[in-house]
């Protein structure tokens, strides 16, 4: 007994679908493959200002309060002054010694409130210094963050130990104060996204430490 069959080809319709699916596959594998490198990108933003926050936060915490406020003393609050409490974030350490560094906001953007496209450092040290002012006081002004300036301590703090919250800057004429409450904080907007990112640490540092 013999078992006839038909071998016949693929119709131009099974070819198509074929095409299809195959196509369809190749684009979620690229759109994922993409996804995740663009996550990797990101987490790597993160790290790097983790790591840094937290070796900034030993650093400063390790001081007394009167070499902390010397050092570290905020300038004015525009976003082009100068001054130790702003600093790089690497991202990448250069063979040659050039870093790649996290991008502050408005990096390389000329802007109403940037108008020379000068490079912004992402990290800036806060420290609290009087009773008087609240938490909206501290920290640079970037018009396009949407994070605004806005700073995760709580004031008014009582920062010379005298019982009261109205003692107002404890740093002049005269140096009262035994606690700062200090943040390290990095914002930058995001290579990958466009988004504007915040990473902060926030410690008190006192004369008994």
């Amino acid at each position: 007994m013999k078992v006839q069959g038909m071998a016949r080809g693929l119709s131009l319709f099974e070819v198509m679908i074929m095409a299809v699916i195959i196509a369809t596959t190749l684009l979620m594998i690229a759109s994922s493959s993409a996804t995740s490198m663009t996550s990797i990108s990101q987490s790597g933003e993160y790290a790097a200002a983790a790591r840094v926050a937290r070796l900034q936060l030993e650093k400063v915490s390790a001081l007394s309060l009167q070499t902390l406020w010397t050092t570290y003393q905020p300038p004015l609050r525009t976003v082009l002054d100068a001054g130790n409490n702003y600093f790089d974030v690497p991202l990448e350490y250069g063979s040659s010694g050039n870093n790649m560094n996290l991008p502050g906001i408005g990096s390389g953007n000329t802007t109403s409130w940037n108008p020379t496209g000068a490079f912004i450092p992402a990290g800036e040290i806060i420290i609290g210094n009087n009773e008087n002012l609240g938490p909206g006081a501290y920290g640079r002004i970037f018009p396009v963050d949407p994070t605004g300036n806005r700073v995760s301590f709580t004031l008014p703090m009582d920062l010379d130990g005298d019982g009261l919250l109205t003692s107002g800057d404890c740093t002049t004429p005269k140096f009262t104060a035994i606690r700062f409450p200090v943040g390290i904080v990095i914002r930058w907007q995001s290579a990958h996204s466009g988004r504007y990112e915040r990473y902060e640490l926030w410690t008190v540092v006192s004369n008994f430490q």
